[in-house]
């Protein structure tokens, strides 16, 4: 971290955040409901009755799971959820002192949260959000705090959610939580008591007008899914107010769009998590999806460190821990797991943005998610592209087209927006199968052939290559398809420019043949393959198919070295679904880590299968095959999710076989477990989590047997 644009951990606090809370040295609190005594009913009328038949129908609306009575049943308002200030360990820096192009390269390229200070400076909002301003602006405004169980919205009129705050909210487990993204739309404001306001000094508004009190920081202006128009995005922007323990589960942001979230009054607790951290370790299955439950329940577990380990699975993951201040702007990359719990009253205002940076990844999701939305931002992309850009090559553009497309044009980078989305960068991807006329080749050609990903397959092998792309090639979806034998170097023209090299050659294993046979044909198959591959495509990313592949990916890698061309984040083999290795004992599925349970004979009984499907399937075929069909499938989805990664995409995990740090201090080099796949091919490697007792004894017994494996490939080419 560079030191030199970090700013200050604290920021001062205003009379105006004063006026709600205010910390002191320490990590004790000290809550200010209003250092002036001023309550809801000093500055509007409120009639109890209505009141509270309003607030029992919000809230057996928004949770009617719960009976109205039982919304303190836990007792978390007796709970103290305040952390250190030392625990907070996320850099801030002053937006004042850090340019665009460094905060770019620094944080957002990265994919690394950052807190900003001085965002706030020029906003009305300063000034003017806070309870007593507010509640004479918007007191008859009603505000979503919530959804019903048809995912209709709960709105309540703020007047009565103010005094709601007052008067139950602060002992309510998980208070009612204005969280309102209507607040920018057009609309007209419910007719006020004329007489009333005059008498109170009110002022009737819309809330339109809080747009006009914030804008958005500078880091964050450029969204390109403005082009989509102000009515057809989704929802994008928040106007959010709480009282304590009120906030937002652990989730990460749609469609894989980074968010900025301004904290004008109160204070913030979040947890947030890396991208690779597995979905169902940080949101297990709990009675609700509250945030107080998950500080509560989810986050003690997280920090325990266990008997044997000497890290916490926060630590092994990567959480960070933050306390947002008054006026800081919290920065929370696309694919980002998080989770904010308010710890005192809070107002705030946060969205959900795509920026030039960021946007191959948000529009694949896009793509995936909401097709029409994303060919409509592509369309946009396109037409502002041509219409935009004048004989010298500036980009301007015309009154009526920047009113149409719901936004100023900005700084939109042209050309990195047309990269992502011409067809032509979004799918420029060779693809070569080696061995693809075989019982597995085939079918997974015909796997690849509809990957949209896939620009360029390339299929080779000694006799019918040719014909299996002829073949493809009928088959009416885009993508070139291209067919090579060894004549007139095939092998070399087949794989030279290749970003992804598959290995299925080699024979199959038939009844009665051990993996020691199938060693003694297919070693020196994928070593000559492997040879070519390092000579005419040593940047390709090598997924090895080829039995017995506890040997034949040791194989890959030294003749890579030997060209000194290897690189261990290159080296991957299809999707499993268990740790280890790829046969016989040194599988090991890990069933304690499922939601199920089992007998001890069942336990045994389904390890057994796992670890001998291979030859369930070579004796059900009768010498006429192996697994081919589902190695395949296995390796086509394998290559779709290292496509996606290398295309930019984060957070995508899949079991490989790999070299590997988990067991080299007991002399084994490779090893498969969970994965991350990055840019560059394999970024972190999971270790393999808690074990039962039952799993610590297969992982025993499978040690020996793989690094045997392992030496007969390695010495296999050394020989």
């Amino acid at each position: 971290m560079d030191n030199s644009i970090v700013g200050t951990s604290t920021m001062p606090l205003s009379a105006t955040h004063f006026n709600i809370s205010e910390r002191i040295d320490g990590d004790t609190p000290v809550k200010l409901a209003n250092k002036n005594g001023i309550k809801t009913t000093d500055i509007i009328k409120i009639n109890q009755k209505k009141y509270e038949r309003k607030v029992k129908k919000v809230k057996l609306s928004a949770r009617s799971e719960l009976d109205i009575f039982e919304w303190s049943k836990c007792g978390f308002a007796n709970n103290n959820y305040w952390i250190s200030p030392d625990a907070d360990k996320l850099p801030r820096i002053d937006v004042s002192q850090v340019s665009r192009e460094d905060f770019i390269m620094k944080y957002e390229e990265p994919v690394l949260p950052v807190v900003i200070t001085g965002c706030t400076k020029d906003w009305a909002a300063e000034t003017k959000w806070n309870k007593e301003e507010l509640l004479r602006n918007y007191a008859r405004h009603k505000f979503k705090i919530g959804e019903d169980d048809k995912g209709n919205p709960v709105r309540m009129t703020f007047k009565y959610y103010m005094y709601y705050l007052e008067t139950e909210g602060f002992k309510d487990d998980s208070p009612l939580y204005i969280f309102d993204s209507s607040f920018g739309r057009r609309g007209k404001p419910k007719k006020a008591n004329v007489e009333e306001l005059k008498r109170k000094n009110l002022r009737p508004k819309s809330k339109e007008c809080l747009l006009k009190d914030y804008k958005v920081p500078t880091y964050f202006d450029d969204d390109l899914f403005r082009f989509t128009g102000e009515n057809r995005r989704p929802p994008y922007r928040w106007f959010i107010l709480g009282g304590e323990r009120s906030g937002t589960g652990i989730h990460s942001d749609p469609l894989g769009t980074s968010a900025w979230n301004t904290l004008l009054v109160g204070h913030k607790r979040w947890c947030l998590f890396p991208p690779s951290t597995p979905r169902k370790l940080i949101d297990p299955k709990q009675k609700d999806h509250e945030a107080v439950t998950w500080f509560t329940c989810v986050l003690p577990k997280l920090l325990e460190v266990h008997e044997g380990r000497n890290k916490s699975l926060a630590e092994e993951y990567g959480m960070i821990e933050a306390l947002q201040r008054p006026g800081e702007t919290m920065f929370v990359p696309g694919g980002w797991y998080h989770v904010v719990m308010n710890l005192d009253f809070t107002i705030a205002v946060t969205q959900n943005f795509c920026s030039p940076t960021s946007i191959e990844q948000v529009w694949l999701r896009t793509r995936n998610a909401r097709p029409k939305l994303a060919q409509k931002l592509l369309s946009k992309i396109i037409r502002f592209e041509k219409s935009s850009t004048d004989d010298d090559g500036d980009t301007e553009v015309s009154e009526t087209e920047s009113e149409e497309d719901g936004a100023d044009v900005r700084r939109l980078n042209v050309e990195t927006a047309k990269r992502a989305f011409s067809s032509s960068a979004a799918n420029a991807t060779k693809v070569a199968v080696l061995g693809a006329a075989g019982g597995i080749g085939q079918p997974l050609a015909l796997t690849l052939k509809q990957n949209e990903l896939i620009s360029h397959l390339s299929l080779y092998d000694i006799v019918n290559g040719p014909g299996v792309a002829a073949d493809l090639d009928h088959i009416d979806i885009d993508g070139k398809v291209t067919g090579y034998t060894p004549d007139n170097d095939g092998l070399k023209h087949a794989i030279t420019d290749a970003t992804i090299i598959v290995i299925p050659a080699g024979v199959p294993r038939k009844p009665g043949m051990t993996r020691d046979d199938l060693f003694n044909t297919n070693a020196g198959i994928v070593r000559d393959l492997a040879n070519a591959a390092a000579q005419y495509a040593p940047k390709a990313h090598m997924a090895i198919i080829s039995n017995p592949v506890n040997s034949t990916v040791p194989i890959v890698s030294e003749i890579f070295k030997k060209h000194k061309v290897y690189d261990p984040k290159s080296t991957k083999k299809e999707k499993i679904t268990v740790v280890g290795g790829h046969s016989g004992v040194t599988i090991i599925p890990l069933l304690s880590q499922t939601s199920s349970n089992f007998t001890d004979d069942e336990l045994k009984a389904l390890t057994h299968r796992i670890q001998f499907g291979g030859d369930e399937v070579v004796k059900a075929k009768a010498g006429s095959g192996s697994a081919t069909l589902s190695m395949s499938y296995a390796a086509a989805r394998f290559v779709n999710s290292l496509l996606r990664a290398l295309k930019g995409e984060s957070g995508i995990i899949e079991p490989a076989y790999v070299r590997s740090p988990l067991f080299e201090s007991k002399g084994l080099e490779y090893f498969a477990s969970n994965v991350e796949l990055c840019h560059d091919g394999v970024g972190k490697i999971h270790d393999l989590g808690p074990l039962n007792q039952y799993e610590k004894q297969l992982l025993e017994a499978a040690l020996p047997e793989l690094k045997k494996n392992i030496a007969k490939g390695v010495d296999f080419v050394h020989k």
